[in-house]
């Protein structure tokens, strides 16, 4: 197996519970070294992937390769994986040491060698000093840090994260995950990171596969998946984006589509085939619309709103107002001064924003 081929490979996975279908036809592959995540809301399936790729779990139908070898039938303490679970799983009656030694019982090395590999996943892991100390003895973040720890220590060539950081509170699940990121860096195997938060997403991954009632929707890099949607489910989860709907009146040659809805007119680029009458939204997201007391130019994007509130958030401003012509809700984001803004309540203002800012999607 060369080092250039995908160190895991899906193809046609499919997951059934009885008559449920829970995974559909997953094919894609991921890259050695990658970190890779799973995104999606409750119930799209990604937890019982990673299950498969464990071996927690056997497919229905469809062949998973990892490493290039065929994990048909193969247990899952003889895969080269290891996981990490949610609740961390620390043995309350074993100290951190005799935590993240707990693998290595099953593995042909001496004892020595395993004391070095212990101290080696202590130190990878930042808990030098606290070797004697007891599971019970120990913060949030540092159970995080020892089931992480015991999971490297045997050296798998994948590790799988099912939502490792959700029980941390805001600050130290933030600082965990600049610690993640950097830890996977420095071992250099494949992570493969289940979430449904979105942020975490964009802030740890290579790419990401998000995902909706057992099927992929998309792959791509945190900035092409925020920047380039290629549907409307995919725009709304990730992110906040603002939804204009209506149907394909024109459709030039360099790719930029024309739909025409209750809101007026829109331009924008489009990465999918239309042909006219096709029902579709303009997406924009809110730091690329601006807010002005003119109306647009013929043939600009824009439209007629009504401000509602704005708020303060210290590095940005956020701005709520609503379309004259059909009340929907739009945001804007604008720099952190709103000194110029007017009150709320305020009519007569317009919203504009370039071509190049606006995608079309299919509805």
């Amino acid at each position: 197996m060369t080092q250039t081929a995908p160190i895991i490979a899906m193809s046609g996975l499919v997951k059934r519970f009885g008559t449920l279908t829970v995974l559909h036809g997953i094919d894609f592959n991921i890259e050695r070294g990658e970190f890779f995540s799973l995104l999606g809301p409750s119930g799209c399936g990604k937890t019982t992937l990673l299950r498969i790729l464990a071996g927690i779990e056997q497919p229905s139908e469809g062949a998973l390769l990892i490493d290039g070898q065929s994990m048909s039938g193969v247990p899952a303490n003889k895969r080269p994986t290891n996981m990490v679970f949610q609740s961390y799983a620390i043995f309350p009656h074993l100290n951190v040491e005799e935590n993240i030694g707990y693998g290595l019982k099953n593995i042909a090395i001496s004892r020595a060698e395993a004391a070095e590999r212990v101290a080696e996943a202590i130190s990878l892991v930042k808990l030098e000093g606290l070797g004697k100390r007891n599971a019970h003895q120990l913060s949030g973040g540092q159970r995080q840090r020892v089931a992480l720890a015991r999971a490297l220590v045997c050296r798998p060539k994948v590790l799988l994260l099912d939502e490792p950081l959700s029980a941390l509170d805001k600050k130290l699940r933030e600082e965990m995950q600049l610690e993640l990121r950097a830890l996977q860096r420095t071992v250099g195997i494949t992570f493969v990171f289940v979430t449904h938060d979105q942020e975490e997403a964009l802030t740890l991954s290579d790419r990401i596969a998000v995902m909706d009632r057992g099927h992929v929707l998309q792959i791509d890099t945190p900035r092409g998946l925020y920047e380039r949607p290629a549907n409307r489910t995919v725009a709304e989860f990730i992110g906040s984006m603002n939804l204009f709907s209506g149907r394909v009146t024109r459709i030039d040659p360099d790719g930029t589509v024309e739909i025409e809805g209750a809101e007026g007119t829109f331009r924008g680029t489009a990465r999918s085939g239309f042909k006219a009458g096709d029902a579709a939204v303009a997406a924009v997201r809110p730091e690329r619309i601006r807010i002005n007391a003119a109306a647009p130019e013929a043939g600009a994007n824009g439209v007629s709103a009504r401000l509602q509130a704005s708020s303060y958030l210290g590095d940005r401003s956020l701005h709520v107002l609503t379309s004259t012509a059909s009340g929907q809700q739009i945001t804007v984001q604008s720099g952190p001064s709103a000194e110029d803004m007017p009150a709320a309540g305020a009519g007569g203002l317009w919203l504009h924003w370039p071509t190049d800012a606006g995608l079309i999607l299919p509805d």
